[in-house]
């Protein structure tokens, strides 16, 4: 299973350029079954919000009920023993709040392939970054 960073979402939702395009086929593998995939709730509050704020309310709540909706996606939820693993990441790593929250859901899910544009979470030894 990989682990899809809100990232991801965000370019397969704003991004009309090549990135873009690679994020709804990779999407797309995922919707068909063709790729087993999670991601954590914060994903919903990130890219709602991004879409929301680079296009329009409508737009995020479309994107929301697409996520909401998404096939063959798990949602991971955040729990204090994500949160605690989190702080632990971040005392480790230096790593930001809201990326040491993704990295934990995929930790503590056993998910150690990480999908993501942001080169910050090559820090964390545990898992191995992907680009689209």
């Amino acid at each position: 299973m990989i682990y899809v960073d809100s990232n991801i979402f965000i370019h397969a939702f704003i991004d009309k350029g090549a990135v873009g395009e690679k994020a709804r086929k990779f999407l797309q593998l995922i919707q068909e079954g063709r790729e087993k995939a999670a991601t954590s709730a914060l994903t919903y509050d990130e890219v709602v919000w991004k879409v929301w704020k680079s296009r329009s309310y409508e737009d995020a709540l479309s994107a929301a009920n697409d996520l909401i909706e998404f096939p063959n996606l798990v949602l991971i939820g955040v729990d204090d023993k994500i949160v605690a693993k989190s702080f632990d990441l971040m005392k480790i790593y230096r790593i930001f709040p809201r990326d040491s929250l993704h990295a934990a859901c995929a930790l503590e899910n056993g998910i150690f392939i990480f999908l993501s544009q942001d080169k910050g979470f090559d820090k964390i030894k545990e898992l191995k970054r992907k680009t689209l």
